[in-house]
């Protein structure tokens, strides 16, 4: 029966034609960072306890590909990327040292995370610290040596690293994401931006030397998706390829066969659902690393004062029900600080000065305390509200 329904369901949502086409061919199937940096937790080590929505999904994912043989591939741009990732997870190494880090809350960089989850339920027993170097990163690692490092990991995972060829002129595809960005109130670094459009432009080369055969993409980001109508719109004689999220490839390729996934099937082949990665969420250890230098006494106050704050306070960002979700659900705590630090992102060291100045620790505490208070009640924040922090920058960051 549950065949019979799958059958139903995409046989008027899906050409079964490109799909055999597809399947015939064996086009490049490309991934993306996200996707990357969960098989490398799963490459390191393998569990079926962490309740990761998208650690689950990568681990089915890369197992059914090696079962029937599909290459996987990652352009170097997305491997910058991962590589950038590594680097952010350094940043937590001296946090983790003080006994209250785990208190500090889930971050938004995946290795952190799925650290977190080993050593509370005891899969390891070591510090961060060790977990990073068991993976072969070391924090003094060029990106050249680093970029090696992965390298390696995912072609262990049967994924090829592929160069772009090619230079694009990507200002047309960067102005398309950043407005579907804008419009569906998300955001992306610049970094990161840049690395998509050049992958839009990428997949969209007609030119037989780059793509013989029309490729697949497969991603969780939402915004890819979203953009593509525009982008083809603008670019009538792109290449036309094909995109999924890893559970719809599986869902589709197993449709050929009838070989439905159980596990999948039930999560979004019914409802098809894309799945989305969830960017727009604020962590308090991710804008500590930005302002707090924790071997300072006055940054291990700031850390117990937070986590205190954090515990204490009842009040949570609240989001849709029904959206899948690696991170547990945002404290206003969290919220404010990233809001803090996104405000003052161009006079980002003076920020930071401020937090390591201890005659300022009760009075900028006192002042989060207040955008806390203003937030709970009136449920957003202005520049007008930063204005105590402004003053504060101007009289002690004369020189900075």
């Amino acid at each position: 029966m549950q065949k019979i329904c799958a059958e139903c369901v995409f046989s008027s949502k899906v050409n079964i034609d490109d799909l055999e086409k597809y399947a015939r061919e064996k086009k490049k199937v490309y991934i993306d960072t996200t996707i990357a940096l969960y098989l490398l937790c799963y490459y390191y080590q393998d569990t079926d306890d962490y309740k990761s929505y998208y650690y689950k999904l990568s681990k089915v994912f890369c197992q059914f590909c090696k079962k029937n043989k599909i290459k996987l591939h990652i352009t170097n741009r997305y491997l910058f990327e991962i590589n950038s990732h590594i680097r952010e997870a350094f940043n937590f190494i001296p946090f983790s040292k003080l006994q209250s880090f785990s208190s500090l809350g889930t971050s938004r960089n995946v290795l952190y995370n799925f650290y977190l989850h080993l050593y509370s339920h005891e899969l390891i027993d070591y510090s961060y610290e060790e977990y990073l170097s068991k993976f072969k990163f070391g924090i003094y690692d060029d990106n050249t040596k680093l970029n090696q490092t992965i390298s390696l990991f995912l072609e262990n995972l049967g994924i090829e690293v592929i160069d772009i060829p090619k230079e694009y002129k990507i200002e047309s595809s960067s102005k398309l994401i950043t407005n579907t960005l804008a419009y569906n109130n998300k955001t992306k670094t610049n970094f990161a931006l840049t690395n998509d459009a050049i992958m839009l432009d990428f997949l969209g080369d007609k030119d037989i030397d780059v793509h013989p055969i029309e490729p697949v993409f497969v991603t969780w980001d939402k915004i890819m998706f979203k953009v593509l109508k525009d982008y083809f719109n603008e670019n009538p004689n792109a290449q036309k390829w094909m995109q999924f999220t890893p559970s719809q490839l599986i869902d589709r390729y197993s449709l050929l066969s009838f070989s439905i996934n159980e596990e999948t099937i039930t999560k979004e082949m019914l409802a098809l659902l894309s799945g989305d990665f969830i960017q727009q969420t604020y962590s308090l250890i991710d804008a500590l690393t930005l302002i707090i230098n924790p071997d300072e006494k006055v940054g291990r106050e700031y850390v117990n004062a937070f986590v205190e704050m954090k515990n204490d306070n009842i009040y949570t960002i609240s989001k849709d029900p029904d959206e899948e979700s690696d991170i547990q659900e945002t404290n206003i705590i969290d919220y404010i600080v990233h809001e803090i630090t996104l405000h003052f992102k161009e006079n980002r060291a003076a920020l930071k000065n401020l937090f390591s100045i201890e005659e300022l620790f009760p009075i900028v505490l006192d002042t989060i305390r207040g955008l806390i208070e203003h937030y709970s009640k009136y449920k957003q924040l202005e520049s007008k509200d930063f204005i105590p922090f402004d003053n504060l920058i101007s009289k002690y960051n004369q020189n900075i």
